[in-house]
């Protein structure tokens, strides 16, 4: 998965994790809100209900009071009279009582005072009241007449000074408007009545609550519904608050998270976009820009650059390397060349000038047997130019296997090898150990040491050239009747079983060892340096 990917759903978790905290926020709000809604909700029902238990009390009081009056003993002597009536209809309106009736134990109807087109019928019938006293002291109902509502409530028992303690008393009140503006006044709220069936509308907003309390009859039996509602502006300035609250935090985390995606985009996916087309197209234009950026990306972006600048500085290297490797390959063509020019020069000098050379000295000794015995002067200058032409074949002899040797008769063979390791250095620079045991030089031939010297021409040469070598060491040593001679470098080595690996060097050496009747030794692999070897006997020496 690419960053690019991995930062976007990163960014897409918490924006995620964002909406749902604060959904969980929201919803905490919310049941705190329904919390206090209840709270609230039970509070004013229990003030509903004390309300209109309050406004009911009025009924029982006015009627133990009533019943104590002399308008009411009045009434109960001639319900027609008009004086009594008229007295009652006062005590009526302060107390907000429609209608009053007295009611026998029998259930009859005794006496009404009120409103007349209430009081004109009881809304009860006989056994309908014997029934509802008997089941409670003092009755507290409902009843429907015609459209209007009345509530209602019994008082047991009237005073003995009616001589009839059996005798109840009933007083009604409308619930009309009057009496719900009242209910209005004392809960604060707007009232109203309902059909006991009717749905009630649901809250418009949370600062709205809505009471209800069912109206029944004497039997329980539902005949209107009262609604409160009630208006609580803290609510709902409360929920528009954290409503604002919400939004703020919202908008606040979508301008974080956005800042974040534009800051990433920005200072993280662009500039690696930018190093990464760098590295693929391994062109240092698109990273040139962040180099100087003072960030983590710039100084990747430097070493970006720094790498180009390597890779170029290799690419020449490699280049020079291989124009130097050409022209080692040219001067070892040239160099090759010279060697079968000296070789061919060699056996010329072999078949043409020593073989005059000796016919020659063959030509003289033929004249020097024919001297008479008294020509000891010239037999004697024949002798010494025969021993000069002997010395000089000798000379051209030495000639041939490329070493002139008055060189080596001047000076000892450790300061022979260690003169061509110093002329060797033009190759490669290379460290050397010489260990030469000049006593066991001075036992072997002049032939031997020139081409033990040869061989270690080419075997360093073979070395620097081809092995890549750093360190060389040559060492002559005894080994019992033999004189081992040794090349040993820490090149890269090779397989001397690989005829591809051997080549015409090698053959060649093989070819001079076998010329000196020595043996010829290569030891070597691959990664682990190589070791030439001649080893020449003593015996004859």
């Amino acid at each position: 998965m690419s960053i690019k990917l991995r930062l976007g759903f990163l960014l897409g978790s918490l924006l995620l994790a964002f909406l749902a905290l604060m959904f969980a926020l929201r919803a905490i709000e919310r049941r705190e809100l329904e919390t206090m809604l209840a709270e609230d909700r039970q509070t004013r029902a229990q003030l509903l209900d004390h309300w209109i238990d309050f406004a009911a009390r009025a009924l029982p009081q006015f009627a133990a009071d009533a019943a104590q009056s002399e308008e009411f003993s009045a009434l109960l002597a001639q319900p027609a009279a008009q004086n009594a009536q008229a007295r009652l209809a006062a005590a009526f309106a302060d107390a907000r009582v429609t209608a009053m009736w007295v009611v026998g134990r029998d259930g009859r109807e005794r006496a009404h005072a009120g409103d007349a087109a209430v009081a004109a019928a009881f809304p009860l019938g006989a056994a309908e009241l014997a029934q509802l006293v008997s089941e409670t002291p003092n009755p507290h109902f409902f009843a429907l007449q015609g459209p209007e509502l009345l509530e209602l409530c019994v008082h047991r028992r009237l005073s003995p000074a009616t001589g009839n303690d059996a005798d109840w008393l009933v007083v009604a009140r409308r619930w009309d408007d009057a009496q719900l503006r009242a209910l209005a006044q004392l809960t604060e709220a707007e009232v109203a009545l309902a059909g006991p069936h009717d749905a009630s509308p649901a809250p418009g907003s949370p600062s709205h609550i809505v009471l209800t309390r069912a109206l029944a009859d004497w039997q329980g039996h539902p005949l209107r519904t009262l609604r409160v509602d009630y208006t609580a502006p803290e609510f709902g300035q409360a929920v528009a608050a954290d409503w604002r609250q919400a939004q703020v935090f919202v908008i606040f985390g979508l301008l974080v998270i956005v800042a974040v995606g534009f800051a990433l985009q920005g200072w993280v996916l662009r500039p690696l976009g930018k190093i990464g087309r760098s590295l693929e197209k391994g062109d240092p234009a698109p990273a040139q820009s962040l180099s100087g950026e003072k960030s983590e990306l710039g100084r990747v972006a430097a070493l970006v650059l720094d790498s180009f600048e390597r890779r170029a500085a290799l690419q020449r290297e490699i280049e020079a390397r291989a124009h130097t490797q050409a022209a080692l390959e040219r001067s070892e063509g040239e160099l090759r060349r010279t060697l079968e020019e000296r070789a061919r020069l060699g056996r010329d000098l072999h078949d043409g000038v020593i073989q005059s050379l000796y016919a020659a000295g063959m030509g003289l000794a033929g004249i020097r047997a024919q001297l008479r015995p008294d020509q000891v002067d010239a037999a004697a200058r024949l002798e010494q130019t025969r021993g000069a032409l002997n010395e000089t074949i000798h000379d051209v002899r030495n000639f041939i296997v490329g070493l002139e040797p008055e060189a080596l008769k001047l000076q000892t063979f450790s300061h022979a090898v260690i003169a061509l390791l110093d002329s060797m250095h033009g190759i490669r620079p290379f460290r050397s150990h010489v260990s030469i045991d000049e006593t066991l030089a001075m036992r072997l031939s002049l032939a031997q040491r020139v081409h033990a010297l040869q061989i270690a021409r080419e075997a360093v040469s073979n070395a620097l050239r081809h092995g890549a070598a750093t360190q060389l060491s040559v060492a002559l040593r005894s080994a019992g009747d033999f004189a081992e001679f040794e090349i040993r470098d820490d090149g890269c080595g090779f397989d001397p079983r690989d005829a591809a690996a051997r080549g015409q060097g090698l053959r060649n050496l093989a070819q001079r060892a076998r010329e000196l009747d020595a043996e010829f030794r290569v030891d070597s692999e691959p990664g682990a340096g190589a070791s030439v070897q001649l080893v020449f006997s003593l015996r004859s020496s």
